[in-house]
């Protein structure tokens, strides 16, 4: 097969149409300020009340993602989360419990508009009665197909507001936030018909080539702290790892093999990147230190063509990536202490280009049936999966999420 082939294969570009829960079984309760935070292996029950109905409508759809979480009626709950819309860009949370329904903790949340304000205030009904920090206010950017051609797109989690974000009239691939959520690197072809790197500052909306080196320049990704790039280059010859600083300058050469190396996933602190390789023929996950050094096969066996590697950013045991599963591509997870794997999807379809969201524990994909395709929200645990916008919004796919704290 052709080089350039094979690595629009594993990275999953989609031109041709191919693509390459740890509770006891026992309750236990955590006593925190006023609030007892209970994690089970059943769901907790909740209701949401509110004095406007957007803002009831779009808490609910938000803890119906959540695996944690069963929305049920008031007599039914074990907690009530009521939040007040008391301004343009402020709701007030309330959160009851008990026989009485007594106001066990209040907050008022502010946000850029309602949207963000009512997303923010669920997470911290979340962080109050779990273990886990909320991702409800976090953002995506993915591809979207609204035109003739495949342009950036960003939105809230629940697609309340979106907006395209590149105009290039050809190809705007693998999209991946800088940690603050300003910049986005993507993978671009209109500028010379082969793939370059692109920063986009969202601020400024102005976009910057980052590494146009002859050859391939694809699969840009931020470290954690933001402060190095690793990504995709062949420099005209082999695709092979490299990083650079946030200029674009390249720092190191990570890889040095006869195959295709692509798709870096960071770990969550930085010293370690997972790639996709085919240096035995067909792509496996390998590891490798980010200062450099020898690459390490990570021990999936599940699938004889794994690729897609996405590093848990709060257990760095786990890795979500996709796998091949009879005619058809699922995510798999991995988990390093146990040394084994399994299917998290099982279809109809493929489920890939898996991304965590903050809190470690839900996955965001595209869903792919036919030619449709479609992002979704998993729950690693409970397995529970939710379509997170209606078809009409067309074709969406290759996302990327990031969890900004709120300056506010």
């Amino acid at each position: 097969m052709h080089k350039q082939n094979r690595i629009y294969l594993i990275i999953g570009i989609v031109i041709q149409g191919f693509i390459f829960p740890l509770v006891s079984a026992q309750a236990q309760a955590i006593k925190i300020p006023d609030i007892v935070a209970w994690h089970s292996g059943k769901a907790l029950p909740i209701a949401i009340e509110s004095n406007d109905s957007t803002v009831r409508s779009l808490a609910t759809k938000a803890f119906k993602t959540h695996g944690q979480y069963k929305v049920v009626k008031p007599s039914q709950a074990g907690y009530i989360f009521d939040l007040k819309r008391t301004g343009a860009n402020t709701v007030t949370l309330a959160i009851r419990s008990g026989p009485s329904r007594q106001i066990r903790q209040s907050k008022r949340v502010t946000g850029s508009g309602w949207v963000e304000a009512t997303l923010r205030a669920c997470d911290f009904a979340v962080t109050q009665t779990s273990r886990l920090p909320g991702y409800f206010a976090g953002r995506l950017v993915f591809v979207g197909e609204r035109t003739r051609h495949k342009e950036l797109f960003v939105s809230d989690l629940f697609f309340q507001r979106v907006q395209q974000v590149t105009h290039d009239r050809s190809e705007s691939l693998f999209p991946r936030w800088s940690p603050d959520g300003k910049k986005i690197l993507y993978t671009g072809y209109f500028h010379s018909g082969f793939p370059d790197i692109f920063l986009l500052d969202l601020k400024t909306e102005r976009r910057m080539p980052f590494a146009t080196y002859k050859g391939i320049n694809t699969s840009a990704s931020f470290s954690p702290k933001g402060d190095l790039i690793a990504m995709t280059l062949s420099h005209g010859n082999n695709p092979e790892i490299y990083i650079t600083d946030t200029r674009g300058r390249i720092v190191r050469r990570l890889t040095r093999v006869p195959s295709i190396e692509t798709s870096p996933t960071w770990s969550p602190n930085g010293r370690h990147i997972i790639m996709t390789s085919d240096i035995k023929g067909k792509p496996q996950l390998y590891q490798i230190k980010s200062k450099g050094g020898k690459m390490r096969r990570i021990p999936t066996n599940i699938s004889g063509y794994c690729a897609e590697p996405a590093w848990n950013p709060r257990n760095e045991d786990q890795i979500v990536f996709t796998a091949a599963m009879g005619k058809t591509f699922q995510l798999a997870l991995y988990d390093a202490k146990k040394r084994k794997s399994r299917f998290l999807t099982r279809g109809p379809g493929d489920a890939i280009e898996g991304r965590w969201t903050n809190d470690g524990r839900h996955i965001i994909y595209t869903q792919r049936q036919g030619r449709a395709k479609r992002l979704m929200i998993i729950d690693s645990e409970s397995g529970k999966t939710t379509p997170l916008h209606s078809p009409s919004l067309g074709q969406a796919s290759q996302s990327d999420f990031v969890y900004v704290q709120s300056s506010r």
